[in-house]
């Protein structure tokens, strides 16, 4: 064999190698893709054993159950008979915003507002705390005056803790809105919004609320409820809380009245009356924005349909329409989640929340 040869062989075989250690380089990057969960997986597992004086090689079962709105993960830990959550809050979010969401959740668990806290990471992004047995706080639920007045009183705590240094001020809400339009009919709406935050922020002693108090985020066995998610948390209205909450679900005015008196404790003074009927119209429509953003999401004309919206809820609705907004309003809330994934259903609940803001 010639150098000639040998030189040819030896380009053929380096464009081998390199093709190999290419492929197994993609193959290598596919398996690291898949690490991540994983690895978050397998700290979590560790994490709990460790807290519970688990043997090591006892195998725990860990299902990541939803992710949300916020950036952070939720998993569901099942070890000897008992369920735990684990919330990982992601890394990227400030130090400070971390360290408050931990504050906020061993503050709420020590006064039963929220589930039991049995660990936080150093690092602030490991929260271990109970799993509450129960079902997301919506339909008959809802109709237990005993419930009512448990949420009530927490929500009274809740808005009585003292305030920290981590404490962030919310400058408005409207940074949780979802539709993006220049549909008039809306912008009129916005424009509302505005207007009644002011007002209701001028007229309002901050505490520490919640602000996104709906059924998902309240979870509620026959004997009591709690709170969950603490994200949105911060310095705001508290009455907010309250009127979101009355929106949300459609208390009827006599489960209001419960309600409201479990919280004051009193008769609400006309200055509180004011402020809380503001602060129902803001929730009506940040309720109205999110639902249309679910209705118009696969709609390429979304601001025809929009202002469509605002039309049709100025007309009656139809027999048939009421009895199918009853029968959404007697689910529990998985179910009126499933109902209102079909679109006819969902613009009835739309066309019914804008009605009802409409009469405030």
């Amino acid at each position: 064999m010639n150098i000639f040869n040998f030189w040819l062989i030896l380009k053929k075989l380096s464009f081998f190698i390199v093709l190999i250690i290419g492929v197994s380089s993609c193959v290598q990057k596919d398996k690291l893709s898949l690490s991540p969960q994983s690895t978050q997986e397998s700290r979590i597992s560790d994490k709990i054993k460790s807290i519970f004086s688990v043997p090591h090689d006892q195998k725990i079962k860990i299902e990541k159950i939803t992710e949300g709105r916020s950036d952070s993960s939720i998993y569901k830990a099942f070890l000897n008979e008992k369920n735990y959550i684990v919330r990982m809050l992601s890394p990227e979010r400030a130090l400070n915003e971390r360290k408050w969401e931990v504050e906020l959740v061993k503050k709420t668990a020590d006064k039963n507002i929220s589930p039991h806290v049995y660990y936080v990471s150093p690092d602030y992004q490991m929260i271990v705390m109970d799993f509450t047995a129960g079902e997301n706080f919506f339909g008959s639920i809802t109709r237990k005056p005993f419930l009512l007045q448990s949420l009530a009183q927490k929500l009274y705590i809740l808005h009585s803790l003292p305030i920290s240094p981590l404490t962030p001020k919310i400058p408005t809400l409207e940074k949780n809105f979802f539709v993006k339009t220049e549909a008039k009919e809306y912008q009129e709406l916005l424009n509302n919004f505005r207007n009644l935050e002011k007002s209701f922020l001028k007229n309002s002693n901050l505490a520490i609320t919640h602000t996104d108090v709906h059924p998902g985020n309240l979870i509620a066995d026959q004997k009591d409820v709690w709170m969950i998610d603490w994200q949105d948390a911060g310095l705001y209205g508290p009455l907010y809380d309250l009127a979101r909450f009355v929106v949300d679900v459609q208390l009827s005015p006599s489960d209001e009245a419960i309600f409201l008196k479990a919280y004051f404790n009193k008769e609400m003074t006309l200055e509180e009356k004011e402020n809380y009927l503001r602060a129902k119209k803001m929730s009506y429509i940040k309720i109205i924005d999110s639902l249309i953003s679910v209705y118009v999401k696969n709609t390429e004309d979304k601001e025809t349909a929009i202002t469509k919206l605002f039309i049709d809820a100025k007309k009656d609705l139809s027999a048939k329409d009421n009895l199918i907004l009853e029968l959404i309003g007697k689910s529990n809330f998985n179910e009126m989640r499933r109902k209102m994934s079909d679109l006819s259903s969902l613009r009835i609940v739309l066309l019914h929340m804008m009605k009802n803001y409409q009469k405030l």
